[in-house]
């Protein structure tokens, strides 16, 4: 959604400006005209050129600029200057019409922008800005959603609205403004604001047990009519703290929190695809914080309340998931940095993460610890502030990074505790962190993972067992796996672009960053092996395999294609991007491997061909950098797996990318490289591959070395 800024002053003066100018126009064309009829047109052409035309009508505010669409000749107006001023006269007329609208769309109440600027709304799906989707989209929608909302109501306590529509029949309706933020904005005033709006969700449950679709339907729609209403253009902010004041009862003092409210409105902040305004959530985090777990009582008389966490902080922490910025300020509080490029928290910012921590957050409901589950998340989508531009900003996430592996690498977050999404979540926060990754694989102290001062995170308490401990925990999972390996992925694809760009770059350099590589590679996969065989899964076991795999198919895929390949085109839905090419959520492993056209490895074949893949990446990246011996190229050219479009097309690379090699062209190219590295009677054999296979064998063993020196806790 886009919120576009007008200013009416500005726009005044330009209608003006252009009327004078029309009229100057005008003028000039008649006395123009007036001399060559004094003087009997004795140029045809300019007779032509300056005769009048029948005046333009003014146009309303729904009209369209259609006179210069029809008034075009290849893009060339038709060359008479009565034209020329009737599309003048058509355009002042529309732009005046855009501004009595604006004025109106901003003098009703409906937009409040926090600045004072005038706007307006518009969809960003394509829809043309012009007067006509100016009022359909903003005033155009009042009395629709005035009606809807009234409708709503009667049809949660009735079954029915006064005109005889379902609950059903209204949502489908409302479905089709849902995420419009005037809209939104009304709806939600015309229900009667927080309160009633969890009233309504609350009596559309206790009246449709038999039908909980209805119910499932309701709080989709009604969430994202809230999230389009959370918006600070139409007053989300305020909303926020309605909402919190509502629940927690901060106007009354009463002393009990009622739990069918918490519910209610964990279920309507809890859609996995709605974005909630930024200063809504944080407000309502500020109020819902303050609640004492022991003050949330019955009554317990929904549905929702035993589908939905009765935490205070589960909606809007899971919210923060799609709102980075609110996951950042909510969590990094205000603060400065130090000397050191390091985070200091205010004192409230301290307390508040006194209070995350000591709080009890297997909150479960079907088994799910969601509250815990919610608070991951958020953390997750803060980490993707790490190692931004800005200084400020990359303190902050640091800070939150540190504390958050600090906090769940501890004895107090056991492996069993870990749902399946808690290490999803959490591997996107290491995953914000490959610096450290690389500095735990290559037995590198953090504290010394920098040259320059920066924030850190071994500041909060992280060392290097901790970091092996966290990715122990979540290393059996397959998204997990993913998503760490596509952050070391980028990390590694680009220092090896920049040490490549130096001058006298060779494949010396190239064997160097391959050695890191490998070091950061196989330490995540030593810790996902662990990980299986601690959890009684034979290391042949084709489960554990397909995870490996699957991060090896990332890995070498940034590595080859580099980040370019997952940022656009058909990639870019299968992963979830922030600032500086961070990542905001879990990645999918399917999802990814099916949007860069990356086959898996055969899963079923024990002794998977993971190692050798890296092995080939680390020749294919040097044959495509013309780093091989001659000897090396011409028998490269004679093989199956050899690219031949490279022939043809200057831009398609002769040696392909590992991920997408089958296992046997993986193997074939392995028999062929130590071929090549061979010596012969005529050559010494090919160095460059030679010295690439023992940099990845190499960190191999310098990675498990490292695993065993800080091992993880396998509690």
């Amino acid at each position: 959604m886009t919120f576009i800024k007008f200013n009416p002053d500005l726009m005044q003066a330009f209608i003006y400006n252009l009327t004078s100018y029309a009229e100057e126009v005008n003028t000039a064309r008649s006395k123009i005209h007036q001399s060559s009829d004094d003087n009997d047109h004795p140029v045809p052409s300019v007779d032509d050129a300056t005769r009048t035309l029948p005046a333009m009508p003014r146009m309303t505010s729904s009209t369209k600029i259609a006179f210069l669409d029809a008034n075009l000749n290849d893009g060339i107006l038709t060359p008479t200057m009565a034209d020329a001023i009737s599309s003048l006269t058509v355009l002042i007329n529309n732009l005046e019409a855009r501004r009595k609208e604006i004025i109106e769309i901003n003098s009703n109440g409906i937009v409040t922008a926090p600045d004072g600027t005038m706007t307006y709304y518009l969809p960003d799906d394509g829809t043309e800005d012009t007067v006509a989707n100016i009022h359909a989209c903003n005033i155009g929608v009042v009395a629709t959603a005035q009606q809807n909302a009234e409708e709503l109501q009667e049809a949660s306590i009735q079954g029915t609205s006064s005109n005889g529509r379902t609950i059903d029949q209204i949502l489908a309706d409302i479905d089709k403004h849902r995420d419009n933020p005037i809209y939104g904005a009304v709806f939600v005033n015309t229900i009667g604001g927080a309160q009633a709006y969890l009233d309504l969700l609350n009596n559309i449950d206790r009246n449709n047990t038999n039908n909980m679709s209805v119910v499932y339907s309701a709080i989709s729609t009604l969430g994202h009519v809230l999230g389009a209403a959370s918006r600070s253009e139409v007053g989300g902010d305020q909303l926020g703290t309605a909402f919190s004041d509502t629940i927690t009862h901060a106007k009354t003092g009463a002393i009990t929190v009622i739990i069918d409210d918490i519910a209610a409105f964990n279920a309507l902040t809890s859609q996995s695809d709605v974005v909630y305004g930024t200063g809504f959530l944080l407000n309502a985090a500020d109020g819902l914080e303050e609640v004492d777990r022991e003050r949330v009582i019955p009554p317990f008389s929904t549905q929702l309340a035993c589908e939905y966490s009765q935490h205070p902080l589960v909606g809007v922490l899971y919210a923060m998931r799609n709102n980075p910025e609110a996951a950042l300020t909510y969590l990094g509080g205000n603060g400065q940095v130090d000397a050191d490029g390091n985070w200091v928290p205010d004192e409230k910012t301290k307390q508040r993460w006194e209070s995350l921590k000591s709080q009890n957050w297997d909150d479960e409901v079907f088994g799910k610890a969601i509250a815990a589950e919610s608070f991951t998340a958020a953390l997750a989508a803060a980490s993707s502030y790490r190692n931004t531009n800005n200084a400020t900003v990359d303190a902050a996430a640091t800070y939150i990074s540190g504390t958050a592996i600090d906090h769940f690498s501890s004895d107090s977050w056991p492996k069993s505790r870990f749902t399946e999404a808690i290490k999803e979540n959490l591997s996107v926060v290491v995953a914000n962190s490959p610096e450290e990754v690389y500095a735990a694989a290559s037995g590198t102290p953090l504290e010394k993972r920098k040259q320059n001062k920066g924030p850190s995170l071994e500041k909060w308490g992280v060392d290097e067992s901790d970091i092996s401990t966290l990715i122990y925990r979540f290393g059996d999972n397959e998204n997990a796996v993913a998503t760490l390996s596509t952050g070391a992925g980028n990390y590694h694809h680009k220092l090896i672009e920049e040490a490549m760009r130096a001058e006298g770059a060779n494949y010396e350099t190239l064997t160097n960053q391959y050695l890191m590589a490998s070091m950061t590679f196989n330490y995540i996969n030593d810790l996902s092996e662990d990980r299986f065989k601690d959890d009684g899964v034979a290391s042949d076991d084709p489960t554990k395999n397909e995870v490996v795999n699957t991060a090896l198919s990332v890995f070498t895929t940034l590595v080859a294609a580099g980040i370019s390949a997952a940022t656009e085109g058909a990639a870019a839905p299968a992963l979830a991007w922030g600032v500086g090419s961070t990542i905001v959520k879990p990645i999918v492993a399917d999802g990814l491997t099916s949007a860069w056209g990356v086959p898996k490895s055969d899963a079923s074949t024990p002794g998977s061909d993971y190692f050798d893949r890296l092995k080939v990446q680390a020749y294919s990246d040097a044959a495509n950098r013309n780093l091989l011996t001659s000897r090396s190229v011409d028998t490269m050219r004679n093989q199956d797996w050899f690219n031949r479009d490279s022939y043809a097309h200057p831009d398609v690379k002769p040696f392909p990318s590992a991920s997408t090699m089958s296992s046997e062209h993986v193997e074939e190219v392995t028999e062929w490289a130590l071929e090549a590295e061979a010596p012969t009677p005529t050559d010494s054999g090919d160095p460059a591959i030679k010295a690439l296979r023992k940099a990845v064998e190499s960190g191999s063993v310098e990675a498990n070395k490292h695993v065993r020196a800080n091992p993880p806790r396998k509690n």
